[in-house]
Order: structure tokens, then C-alpha cells, then sequence
């Protein structure tokens, strides 16, 4: 493994600062050339209750492409057949694998803060569950339903997660917290008993395993038991971590 697990991490914390401060900013978002709408919890509502697979599973078809497109574009409105047939006419051209691309990145950013949710069965939608959250976390603020349900994801999102933090949570990111995982799953850690010379024989060590392709992570310590006094534990191992970079 090369350090790219390092370059994908500094591209991931990039891509999450945009992202968040593009949402912060309400600017336009694009999907194959189709200008579209911030994803909502009333939009959301509406893929869902239309059993969209984007947003419901299973198999995407071509035709759930427009379909999505339609619940997220500013000239949405239930139940107006004429004004679908005209947006619909409108995208005949559209590249449907960049389509599809788009709308996968779109949910991504859409998702970006969101928590791991609730596993099992569910009693209660999220939109209700993001009411309560937002009341609890800023009561006075008017977090009515109808506030609630017109406000982009992107945006509740991060308010309930600062919110979380506030109060102790733990915190995770969607793209960056995978990559610190791996890089730190990608770590061995190699113990050396010191015989006579520290410098001599641990530069040795670590130049064998540098010439095997290895990398150190930090400095080596020493595995000491803290019940005894590191004094009377002068030839314990030491502990050397070190990654495989090639």
C-alpha cells in the first residue's frame, strides 16, 4: 500500500470543508447539466412516498433518472402533468450515466453529516426525527414543521451535528473518519530488544525494514509496564510502528 491512502485523506477533508461551506452559501447545484434544488426533508418525502430507488433501494432503472430529476427541480409540482411533460420534453438529451453519477454525488453531499441513524424497526420518519432533534438542541429557535421540511439537508444537518458535539458525541466524517481507519489498520507494530547500543542497533532495524519497503510512522517507545518504575525495566522492548508504503 502507497501513501495514497494519505493524499485521499487531505482530498476528503478538502471535498467536506467545500461542500459544507457551498451548503452554508446556497449555491446552485447542477446535475448533468440540469439545474436542481437543494434535497429538502419535503423533497426527501416526496422520493419516498413515490418509492424512488435512488433514496427507497433496490434497481435504478433509466426512467427513475427523470423521475428523481422531477421531485428535486424548482418546477415541481404534484400532480401538474402538463408542467412534468414539459420538464421531462426539456431533458430528452440527457446523458443518463452522467445523470445517474450526478445523482449519486448529489445524495452524497446531501448526506454528508448525517448520523448512522437507528438500526431495527423504525417508528418514525426522519423528518420527524430531525424535528425533535432540532427543538431539543435550539429551543426558541423556530424550528416549526413547515421551516423544517423546507430547509436543505445539507444545512440541518450540520446544525444537529454541532449540536451533538456540543453535548459530548462522538464525532465522525462520512469521507475523511474511513481513511484514518485504514491508514491506521495499515500500521504493524515491530518490537526490538536493545543488546548493548540503542542508536547502532535500532538505526539498523529500521533501515532492514526501510529496505522492505516499510515506513516509520513515529518514534518507537518503549513497552514498559506502568506498575513498575521504567528504571527498573531497562531491557524491555521496544515497540516500532511502521507501514508498508511500497
Amino acid at each position: 500500500m502507497s501513501d495514497s491512502t494519505l493524499d485521499e485523506h487531505a482530498d476528503a477533508l478538502d471535498s467536506e470543508r467545500k461542500d459544507r461551506a457551498v451548503a452554508m452559501l446556497g449555491l446552485p447545484e447542477l446535475i448533468a447539466g440540469v439545474q436542481v434544488e437543494p434535497l429538502t426533508p419535503r423533497r426527501l418525502e416526496w422520493l419516498r412516498a413515490m418509492g424512488n430507488p435512488f433514496v427507497c433501494g433496490g434497481d435504478c432503472p433509466i426512467a427513475a433518472i427523470p423521475d428523481f430529476l422531477w421531485y428535486i427541480t424548482k418546477d415541481f409540482a404534484f400532480g401538474d402533468d402538463e408542467r412534468r411533460k414539459a420538464f421531462l420534453a426539456a431533458i430528452l438529451d440527457l446523458d443518463v450515466d452522467e445523470a445517474r453519477d450526478g445523482i449519486d454525488e448529489y445524495l452524497d453531499r446531501a448526506f454528508l453529516d448525517a448520523g448512522p441513524g437507528r438500526e431495527g424497526v423504525s417508528f418514525y420518519g426522519s423528518t420527524a426525527g430531525m424535528y425533535c432533534s432540532l427543538n431539543t438542541a435550539y429551543p426558541g429557535a423556530g424550528w416549526h414543521l413547515e421551516r423544517v421540511l423546507d430547509t436543505p439537508l445539507r444545512i440541518l444537518y450540520q446544525l444537529i451535528k454541532a449540536a451533538d458535539d456540543a453535548r459530548g458525541c462522538s464525532m465522525q466524517n462520512r469521507r475523511s473518519s474511513p481513511l484514518i481507519s485504514k491508514f491506521l489498520s495499515e500500521i504493524e507494530h515491530f518490537e526490538l530488544v536493545i543488546v548493548s547500543d540503542f542508536d547502532a542497533e535500532m538505526d539498523a532495524f529500521v533501515d532492514a525494514k526501510c529496505a522492505e519497503g516499510y515506513k516509520l510512522c513515529s518514534e518507537p517507545i518503549q513497552k514498559i509496564s506502568l506498575a513498575i518504575p521504567a528504571a527498573c525495566q531497562p531491557d524491555a522492548p521496544w515497540i516500532i510502528p511502521m507501514r508498508k508504503v511500497n
